[in-house]
């Protein structure tokens, strides 16, 4: 039985809103209600709530503006699942700026690289992710790209030369930046992210959030429980399912990374029930052992060109999210038949599915 097709959000009044000034509505409407969270190896971030969120993106665009940005300008954030980032690329939208998210993997080359292609004349990341030494990353790449001019961190601590965007450099400082462009900033995705020649997409931010309410709808995400997100916001998926999803629906975001199964059981459980965003290629093991029980919905993200199958018997939701090499998501939504003894393969089940433009 073919499952009612989505309707298209395209429309949806708040899709003509920026994502800064979302996340300023949602700082009104919830401000002592939790935001968003960090878990995973080496996470030492504290958790913000809507007030903190709005706060901390208002006061990194003030320092932006502080350290000579304009309107216009493009800067690179490394994507980590981390609440950095996901201020950096707020504030760069509240002061204008177009933020283009890098794969947290990248080496400084091809940091450099993408951020010599695209213009950008920042480049702002945390110190430290998992074993990661993002901060050598960040001041090599600034060394091989002479346009960039800001190099920021998003914490743990700051390095010789970087400028402090962190959690505690911010503070609470800054009136909102007063900024004019006719058209609204748009977001670059690394989306093809060949180390030696990444290239970014710009995506506009009202595609991105009638994407994000049609994943709302589709895993019914409400305020009521948390979603756990374990893709980096440099993806379509990790980006649109986490925290533009969860700005959307007023659910508590949490950002699990770098990828640890135990460690994500152990959240999912702590959070139960919970709306996990996750990659396809564990998505089978999750199903398979019983995980699913516990989440009021399960979203599986596939990486660009890739359509594998695998057997499975849901017991929760299930989104499918597939993006194609200019940044459009399709949502699809597998249904098991009504046996409830039925395994199948992902391509045997009737979908719905809707793509945006």
């Amino acid at each position: 039985m073919m499952a009612p097709v989505l309707a298209e959000k395209a429309s949806h009044p708040l899709a003509a809103f920026g994502l800064d000034m979302l996340a300023r509505g949602a700082a009104r409407l919830r401000g002592d209600r939790p935001a968003i969270s960090e878990a995973g190896p080496a996470a030492a971030a504290s958790a913000l709530t809507y007030h903190d969120l709005d706060r901390l993106v208002v006061a990194f665009a003030a320092r932006a503006v502080e350290c000579g940005l304009a309107a216009g300008d493009r800067v690179v954030v490394l994507g980590a699942t981390r609440i950095g980032a996901v201020v950096a690329i707020l504030g760069s939208l509240a002061a204008g700026l177009e933020p283009v998210i890098a794969p947290a993997h990248f080496t400084a080359g091809a940091l450099a690289f993408l951020a010599q292609s695209t213009g950008a004349t920042a480049v702002f990341g945390p110190t430290l992710f998992g074993g990661l030494d993002a901060e050598q990353v960040l001041l090599e790449a600034a060394a091989l790209a002479p346009d960039i001019r800001v190099v920021g961190s998003l914490g743990p601590g700051i390095g010789d030369g970087m400028i402090d965007f962190s959690q505690q450099g911010l503070g609470g400082g800054g009136q909102p930046a007063r900024v004019h462009r006719e058209e609204a900033p748009r977001i670059g995705l690394a989306l093809r992210a060949d180390q030696r020649a990444p290239r970014a997409t710009f995506l506009t931010q009202s595609a991105i959030v009638a994407q994000a309410l049609d994943i709302v709808a589709a895993a019914r995400m409400t305020a009521d429980s948390t979603i756990v997100s374990t893709l980096s916001p440099a993806s379509p998926a990790g980006l649109i399912a986490g925290p533009v999803a969860a700005l959307l629906a007023g659910a508590p975001l949490v950002l699990f990374g770098p990828f640890d199964a135990a460690g994500v059981t152990l959240l999912v459980d702590r959070s139960a029930p919970c709306h996990l965003i996750a990659p396809e290629v564990v998505g089978e093991n999750l199903i398979r052992s019983g995980f699913c029980g516990s989440l009021a919905s399960l979203t599986l993200a596939r990486p660009i060109g890739v359509s594998a199958t695998f057997s499975v018997r849901q017991t929760c939701p299930l989104i499918l999210l597939q993006p194609d090499v200019d940044g459009r998501l399709a949502v699809s939504m597998p249904q098991p038949l009504e046996s409830s003894d039925f395994t199948g393969h992902f391509g045997d089940y009737p979908a719905e599915s809707t793509a945006f433009d």
